[in-house]
């Protein structure tokens, strides 16, 4: 197998209430980027592209899919948060946009998917998907082996909201938002792992270790 591609998709949550921990999840994703940097130059024979979905009551995609170290990746210091929190349709979306631009690698399995969906609330604002719809996506994307879809919450428990959509117990986390450079640190060093096991030919079902 030669699956030397990584598509690596944060799908954050910028609704009102996360305004009191903005400020470390700005750093928390700088310094994410640096490390997904340093990531690609420690491993050139592996190709790692970047994308970002904000979201409130509005879905966002700044910039795109961009590949580490050939474009500039999205900064998050202009955005003010407010809104509710249209989770269902940042994951539909997020999912459609990958599977457009990474169809064809993820059908040639040349490539897998890290999605990290970072909120700390529950949905109260989608129009576009239902909760069964994105369960339904979830579980055919999961069965193909290329896709790891993660949750985290910041000061929310999102143990409800990952058994609704039959998540794994490690692709589930938890973090309080005075901690939310931690959780970044953590998907870092699992994302580092990951891209680790590609090499060897391998494509772990859960992202934390």
């Amino acid at each position: 197998m030669n699956n030397n591609k990584t598509y690596y998709h944060l799908i954050l949550d910028r609704s009102g209430s996360m305004s009191s921990c903005w400020h470390q999840t700005m750093i928390g994703w700088s310094e994410q980027i640096v490390k997904i940097n340093q990531i690609a130059q420690e491993n050139p024979d592996q190709e790692i592209y970047v994308s970002l979905c904000l979201f409130n009551d509005i879905i966002d995609f700044p910039e795109g899919i961009l590949r580490v170290n050939t474009g500039e990746i999205p900064s998050i210091e202009k955005v003010k948060p407010n809104g509710g929190t249209a989770l269902f349709d940042a994951i539909g979306l997020s999912i459609d946009k990958l599977e457009f631009v990474a169809g064809r690698d993820l059908n040639t399995e040349e490539a897998s998917v890290v999605m990290i969906v970072l909120t700390d609330g529950h949905e109260n604002a989608s129009k576009r998907f239902s909760g069964e719809m994105i369960r339904k996506k979830m579980d055919a994307l999961e069965k193909s082996g290329l896709w790891n879809i993660v949750f985290i919450g910041a000061d929310f428990d999102i143990t409800s909201t990952a058994n609704y959509f039959n998540a794994k117990e490690k692709n589930r986390i938890n973090f309080s938002k005075s901690d939310i450079n931690i959780a970044f640190s953590v998907v870092n060093e699992s994302l580092e792992h990951h891209i680790a096991e590609k090499k060897k030919g391998k494509i772990n079902d859960t992202f934390f270790k």
